[in-house]
């Protein structure tokens, strides 16, 4: 008796009809796979549809042969009787349809069409598969397919396929050749046996077609690398040796979290992270290590950075290979968010597209949804998106330090010397000179000013003579803090360029720029500030002129990057209180609460640095007195409503520390609320101060909710930044700061300010010079001459600063002057639309408009 050919083990139990012609066939794969490698391609592409964790390419070493194979394993879904029937309804795939994915995997067929791929390689295809205990088998004899009438594409005959049922034994026979071996892609499946893998697929190509010859094992081996993603739960082997993804050759470095990454910083919850430890798994096992949170659990996985960027190529069309990988109880939860729900904007790209994370933390199966694939905010996924950004900027830390390492980047004292020395050079030298003889006084400049006359020509003949040689011009570059200055400063003496970090623009790209290779950029732009100074010197000779200029070009680049943007200040409120258990939306909002009180705000952000500066600008006191002070900005979040900040989180000396880094005179920090049990006898008071003692600066702490009041309060009550000081000298404890706000609440209510005449006035003055701003001392002038008003310049002031605050869309206010986008009455509509918004008890001033 004949041995039976491997397609027809196992009792036939039904059959299955195809409807399609041979022609159809025909047209469809050979259109769209004229490559074999393309069409092997398909084949593994619905591997990993079907949730495979692991695929083998098999090529028969001489494909030439008459029983020559090509076969397709894969540990996936595999597919029962049902299964292989809508296998074969050609032009139809229910893959995107089905409620579950695969093993979290983004399908990537659709249009069932995907099997046609075999046809121009074999004249048969076989499908041997494991399901719920069971073996079945059908094999497709392509020859069988009747071509048409005169070669047409329609057909109303039909190709039966017999589906047969196989014992074990039957199985292990039907593919014992193509699974024995002992390299690792044989050794990665257990197809039989007690501890056998619950499904299987066997796709069998036999009966090659000239195509099938064409089939390069190198080239193949290319394409298998560049068309799949990078995923920990796909491995592909090819003729038994694993097909690693082209971009995992490129990768620069990995951490594992508890192993190679001990320590989190903010955002992450850093005093509630422990590195834990599991001695049941393997020494390399990616769970043997990782960090355990109380309410999170354990979190473990690795992150990784790679050379070149993981969006782009082929495999990109199959998933995706960069962000953020968050696994549930071994299901992945994010498909297709790479972001995993974080703003993209907080994930700079450039690193993001180069960044991998696994993380596995199977508590947040909680927060799961029905469908299993998409999950709910909460606090356990906030926790987890705070974890998940403080790991990205940690390599994205080191990615920086790898790529100076590695860069021969053209440094920015060669990019000047490669310029003329007549845009460069030249300005500089002549701006020195006339600084020198008394003529000018240049603010982007620093020089030695007390010298002799000899002294004088001395230190020109040396800076020129230093100077001629370019790559002396700028030796070194330094982040520093300028106050009252702009956005940089050039100092001769030495040949240092110094970038000023309290400057709202730098400060809001520090962090971009700070540690990497592109701080060539920021660099740049900085000298381009101090070059187009002396420009203005030499073109116009007018030092007011230059002044205005300079002073309004920094305006703008304060302007543009204001995060508060046009929000009102019941919004600004508003929006600090939302955010009390958001570590970075607290940050945020509170300088954008000190921006709408009036303070020049910088954010700065980052490891060891306040989360903002706000500066007060005042006028001399009457005794001609500097009144001016500056604050530093700390906001403490957590991630709980009701939960209390503590001593420790306070962080007295951190907080003394920053403060006195960056020149401050104050410094707050700003929380849902503080264990203070004693009150204003509590430890962290005392410290406090203690340190008030000693330095003679001051530490406040105060709830969200006062401050948030306190925001409202101020274009209310126009309250100025002299009247503000007071909150910083006076309190210490959130007990103090809070009835200090409260007193301001229950002060005696004020005079009605002159808003419709005060707006009427700046409407007329701005008429009548469209395209210019209104100075504060022009409106009291007019509202002096109508005799509708004898306020003072400051006073004026201050209303001009309440009216920006209440109406932003319309009213823009600058140091002197201020602005109007919109009739008057409109200005007032706005205004009462924000007082309406107010509590109850804060709308003092609601009939005032």
């Amino acid at each position: 008796m004949a041995k039976k050919q491997f397609y027809d083990i196992g009792d036939e139990k039904t059959k299955i009809e195809v409807k399609i012609s041979y022609r159809i066939i025909q047209l469809f794969s050979e259109g769209l796979y004229t490559s074999p490698n393309k069409a092997i391609e398909e084949l593994v592409s619905n591997a990993f549809d079907a949730g495979a964790h692991n695929a083998h390419v098999i090529l028969s070493p001489d494909l030439v042969a008459k029983d020559s194979t090509i076969v397709v394993v894969d540990d996936g879904t595999g597919m029962d009787i049902n299964g292989l029937k809508k296998h074969w309804i050609i032009g139809v795939s229910d893959k995107r349809n089905d409620s579950g994915i695969a093993n979290g995997r983004k399908q990537i067929g659709k249009f069932g069409i995907g099997k046609l791929a075999t046809f121009v390689l074999a004249r048969r295809l076989t499908h041997i598969c494991k399901r719920n205990g069971h073996f079945y088998s059908t094999s497709m004899d392509y020859s069988r397919i009747p071509e048409g009438e005169q070669g047409g594409i329609e057909t109303e005959e039909k190709v039966t396929l017999p589906l047969r049922e196989l014992t074990e034994e039957q199985a292990k026979v039907a593919i014992g050749k193509w699974v024995n071996g002992n390299k690792p892609g044989f050794k990665a499946f257990k197809l039989f046996g007690p501890k056998a893998t619950d499904s299987w697929s066997i796709a069998v190509m036999s009966n090659l077609k000239d195509l099938a010859t064409e089939l390069k094992r190198g080239r193949l081996r290319w394409v298998l690398q560049t068309a799949m993603p990078l995923r920990d739960d796909f491995i592909l082997y090819l003729n038994g040796d694993q097909v690693p993804p082209s971009k995992l050759g490129k990768r620069l470095k990995r951490w594992g979290l508890g192993k190679d990454m001990k320590k989190l910083q903010k955002p992450a919850p850093v005093d509630d992270l422990e590195v834990t430890s599991d001695l049941q798994e393997p020494e390399k096992s990616i769970h043997r290590y990782g960090l355990t949170h109380p309410e999170l659990g354990r979190v473990t996985g690795y992150a990784e950075i790679y050379r070149d960027l993981l969006t782009e190529g082929k495999s990109a069309d199959v998933g995706r290979s960069h962000g953020f990988f968050v696994y549930v109880c071994g299901r992945l939860v994010n498909i297709d968010d790479e972001y995993f729900g974080i703003d993209r904007n907080q994930l700079r790209h450039g690193t993001f597209s180069r960044f991998r994370m696994v993380v596995y933390i199977d508590r947040l199966d909680k927060d799961l949804r029905s469908s299993r694939e998409t999950i709910r905010d909460g606090v356990l996924v906030n926790i987890t998106r705070n974890i998940l950004r403080a790991v990205f900027n940690q390599v994205r830390t080191e990615h920086e330090k790898l790529e100076r390492e590695a860069s021969s980047a053209v440094s920015m004292s060669v990019r000047l010397a490669s310029s003329p020395g007549s845009l460069t050079r030249g300005p500089l030298i002549s701006l020195i000179e006339a600084a020198l003889e008394g003529k000018f006084s240049p603010r982007y400049l620093r020089f030695p000013s007390d010298l002799s006359r000899a002294k004088q020509k001395e230190f020109l003949k040396q800076l020129k003579e230093r100077i001629e040689d370019p790559a002396k011009f700028v030796q070194e570059v330094m982040v520093d803090i300028l106050e009252d200055r702009g956005i940089a400063l050039y100092d001769a003496e030495n040949a240092v360029l110094i970038i000023n970090k309290t400057h709202p623009f730098v400060a809001s790209f520090l962090d971009e720029y700070e540690t990497n290779r592109r701080s060539l950029a920021l660099e740049l732009y900085a000298m381009s500030e101090v070059l187009l100074e002396a420009y203005l010197y030499e073109v116009t000779g007018d030092e007011n002129m230059v002044r205005d200029v300079m002073d309004l070009r920094d305006e703008l680049l304060k302007h543009l990057v204001r995060s508060s943007g046009k929000k009102n200040a019941y919004l600004v409120a508003q929006a600090l209180e939302d955010s009390v258990t958001d570590a970075d939306a607290l940050e945020i909002a509170l300088v954008d609460a000190f921006d709408s009180m009036g303070f020049d705000v910088s954010r700065v952000g980052g490891n060891g640095k306040p989360d903002g500066i706000a500066k007060a600008y005042l006028g001399a006191s009457a005794k001609g007195g500097e009144q001016r002070y500056i604050v530093s900005l700390e906001a403490k979040s957590k991630q709980r409503l009701g939960v209390k900040v503590k001593k420790s989180q306070v962080g007295v000396s951190t907080v003394a520390r920053q403060r006195d880094e960056f020149h401050c005179d104050h410094a707050i920090v700003v929380g849902p609320d503080f264990e203070t049990k004693k009150g204003n006898k509590s430890a962290v008071i005392r410290e406090i101060k203690a340190n008030s003692s000693k330095t003679g600066k001051t530490i406040t702490l105060m709830r969200v909710c006062d401050l948030a009041s306190l925001v409202r309060l101020v274009p209310l009550k126009r309250i100025d930044l002299g009247k503000l000081r007071e909150l910083f000298q006076t309190c210490t404890s959130s007990i103090e700061s809070g009835e200090w706000v409260k007193k301001l609440k229950e002060e005696k209510k004020q005079s009605v300010p002159p808003w419709r005449d005060i707006l009427e006035e700046i409407w007329k003055l701005q008429n009548e010079t469209p395209g210019e701003p209104v100075e504060f001392k022009e409106i009291t002038t007019a509202m002096r001459r109508a005799k509708k008003s004898d306020l003072k310049k400051d006073k004026m002031r201050g209303y001009c600063r309440a009216l920006a605050a209440l109406a932003p869309d319309y009213v823009s206010v600058r140091t002197n002057s201020i602005e109007l986008s919109q009739r008057p009455d409109k200005v007032l509509d706005a205004m009462k639309a924000t007082f309406a918004a107010y509590p109850e008890n804060e709308q003092v001033q609601a009939e005032a408009v």
